[in-house]
């Protein structure tokens, strides 16, 4: 099967993204030990572990739903990696607000669970989607 030009976008953009999140995670395990409290770096790795595992199921979907001819719109995938990507921006962002002068960064913390529900409603129609799929 060959994948479509939107898709090939898609599974680069995914790719940059898992490797921005591998680039972060090295930030956060040597550069950031000594600088953020306890907590706030796991909220950093929590950043890092969703922007990975969501760019590997995104690829792992595109050639999915390429292999078995599923259709799923642009606009249900748009949701999940606008999801994944605000989800985890805002984790890395509000891992910062305990720094002198940074507190305001705090308040990008409404931004995740918003952010989250695009995630489970994309999934969740991905999956529904998928299920309801008549695989020839």
């Amino acid at each position: 099967m060959f994948l479509l030009k939107q898709d090939k976008k898609i599974i680069g953009l995914c790719f940059i993204l898992f490797s921005f999140s591998i680039e972060m995670g090295a930030l956060g395990a040597h550069g950031l030990e000594k600088i953020l409290s306890e907590d706030r770096l796991k909220v950093f790795n929590k950043a890092n572990y969703y922007l990975a595992i969501q760019s590997i199921a995104l690829i792992v979907l595109i050639q999915y739903k390429t292999n078995y001819k599923i259709e799923i719109s642009k606009q249900i995938i748009f949701l999940v990696l606008m999801g994944m990507v605000l989800f985890s921006l805002s984790l890395y962002l509000v891992s910062f607000y305990e720094l002198e002068g940074l507190l305001f960064l705090k308040k990008m913390g409404w931004v995740a669970p918003f952010a989250g529900v695009n995630m489970i409603l994309g999934w969740t129609i991905i999956g529904i989607k998928i299920i309801n799929n008549k695989i020839e």
